[in-house]
C-alpha cells in the first residue's frame, strides 16, 4: 500500500456548487505520476479488468433489448458504468495520496451567468454579460503570455488555514456512479472553488485555498479568471442538432495567432484580436 512520500496523482476538479461534494478522478483531467502502482488501479475495477469480457457482452445484450424495444439513434438507451466512482474508490482505498482542486470552468447552467473566452493559449471563465471586444482579448492574452513560463513553479492556488476531516458518504453526489463506488463529502461548502480535498493514507481532508492569482490583474471589472480546461457538460446537449452555433474553422485559421473564442450558451463564437 502506498504511503507517506509514495505514489501520488493530483487533479482539478470542476469549479461549479452541484458538484463540489464529489470526490472523483474525473475523466476529463486527472493528472498521474506515472508509477507502476497507480498505472495499475484500473484493473482492479471488474468491469475494466478481469471481467472486461462479461461487461461487453452485458452490454451488447443491453442494446440488443433496446432495439427489440423500438429504441434508435439519439433515443436509444445503453449499458452505462461509470469508471469514476469504482477507480476513485480504488485509489483511496491504496493510500494513493491525490489532491482534488477547482480547475475547471464548466457549462452546467444553460440560462448561465458565466462565459468562456480562450485567447493567446489560455481559457478563462468571465461574466456573461461581459462583451469580449478587442480589448478585452489583448488583455487576457498579454495575461496569459506572463505566466506562462514560471521557471520556479510557484503555488497558483495555496492552502490557507489548517486541515478539516472529512466525512465520507454514499449519497449527495454521482447519481450516475452506483451507490457503492460513491464518494461524496457530508456537508461541502456552498462556494466550492474555495475549497480543495487532500487524500492522504486513505482518508480525506479539506483546506481552505487563495484563488485570488487566477483572476484577471485588476481592475478586472469583467470577473475573469484563469481555468486549466473548459467541460462543456451541458451546454453541448443545449446545441446538439444546431450545426449553426458552432464557427467552422478554415486551415488558416488554425495558425492565426489572433484567434480567439467566446464560448456561451448560445454557441462558440470565432473571434479576432
Amino acid at each position: 500500500t502506498p504511503r507517506g512520500g509514495g505514489p501520488r496523482v493530483r487533479k482539478p476538479a470542476p469549479n461549479l456548487p452541484g458538484d463540489a461534494s464529489g470526490l472523483y478522478l474525473r475523466g476529463q483531467f486527472t493528472i498521474h505520476r506515472n508509477d507502476h502502482s497507480i498505472n495499475d488501479l484500473w484493473r482492479q475495477c471488474s468491469n475494466l479488468g478481469s471481467g472486461l469480457e462479461a461487461e461487453l457482452q452485458h452490454k451488447v445484450s443491453f442494446l440488443e433489448r433496446s432495439e427489440a424495444a423500438g429504441s434508435s439513434g439519439a433515443h436509444q438507451h445503453t449499458r452505462f458504468v461509470s469508471a469514476e466512482g469504482c477507480y476513485s474508490k480504488v485509489a483511496l482505498a491504496a493510500g494513493v495520496r491525490f489532491k482534488i482542486a477547482p480547475k475547471q470552468a464548466i457549462g452546467l447552467d444553460i440560462r448561465s451567468t458565466a462565459s468562456a473566452v480562450w485567447a493567446g493559449g489560455a481559457v478563462w471563465h468571465c461574466s456573461a454579460a461581459t462583451e469580449p471586444d478587442a480589448s478585452l482579448l489583448q488583455e487576457l492574452a498579454a495575461a496569459g503570455v506572463a505566466r506562462r513560463c514560471y521557471l520556479h513553479l510557484p503555488s497558483i492556488q495555496p492552502a490557507v488555514g489548517g486541515a478539516s476531516p472529512v466525512e465520507v458518504r454514499d449519497t449527495g453526489c454521482g447519481d450516475w456512479i452506483s451507490p457503492e463506488c460513491r464518494l461524496c463529502a457530508a456537508d461541502p461548502p456552498a462556494d466550492g472553488s474555495s475549497i480543495a480535498y487532500y487524500a492522504r493514507d486513505g482518508k480525506v481532508h479539506s483546506r481552505r485555498i487563495d484563488s485570488s492569482a487566477l483572476a484577471l490583474p485588476s481592475p478586472n471589472a469583467h470577473g475573469c479568471h484563469q481555468a486549466a480546461i473548459f467541460h462543456f457538460q451541458e451546454w453541448k446537449k443545449h446545441w446538439d442538432g444546431n450545426a449553426d452555433v458552432v464557427d467552422v474553422l478554415s486551415p488558416a485559421d488554425t495558425v492565426d495567432p489572433g484567434l480567439a473564442f467566446h464560448v456561451s450558451t448560445a454557441g462558440i463564437r470565432r473571434l479576432r484580436f
